[in-house]
């Protein structure tokens, strides 16, 4: 049974000699080694373009439920603001694809370099609330009514002073 080139080459039974087979190998390795470096810093910068203009798009929309009166829904899209925002960081700082399949907003800031204060944190384990009360029927009513012009008006400030701050340490 005949191998493939690259496990002749890598076992030395490339039928060149070994002199050959390790200069092909070695050449092989370098250029493997720079496509995966181009391809990876660029995917990586694009995938935390993509976060980031997903999350910018959010803000608009969490903006214009605002200004309609929808208070929770406005919040459940700022809580995906900072979902967002903090996945592109994520990606960043992991130097990987794919973020953590979490919504949890704290958990996601703990997994970056970023230094964020007690204050920070305690807010961001209680917008996780915008996320689950929004959109699950049985906390829907009951954060409906909590979900004040005030209160949301307040969360959202927060919302976006979080963006800004992320948005700024990104390339």
């Amino acid at each position: 049974m005949q191998r493939p080139f690259s496990i002749g080459v890598l076992t030395g039974n490339c039928g060149w000699g070994d002199k050959r087979c390790v200069e092909f190998l070695k050449m092989e390795i370098y250029f493997f080694n720079l496509v995966k470096f181009i391809f990876t810093n660029m995917e990586i910068k694009a995938l935390i373009k993509f976060w980031c203009d997903s999350a910018a798009h959010d803000i608009e929309a969490m903006d214009s439920l605002f200004a309609a009166g929808n208070y929770d829904w406005s919040l459940f899209i700022g809580h995906l603001v900072v979902e967002k925002i903090l996945k592109s960081r994520w990606i960043l700082d992991n130097n990987a694809y794919f973020p953590p399949k979490t919504h949890s907003l704290d958990k996601l800031a703990r997994g970056t370099k970023l230094n964020f204060s007690e204050q920070d944190l305690m807010w961001l384990v209680q917008a996780n609330d915008f996320n689950l009360e929004a959109r699950y029927p049985d906390f829907k009513m009951e954060f409906y009514k909590r979900a004040t012009k005030e209160f949301a008006e307040k969360n959202i400030f927060k919302v976006k002073e979080i963006y800004k701050c992320i948005q700024k340490t990104l390339p």
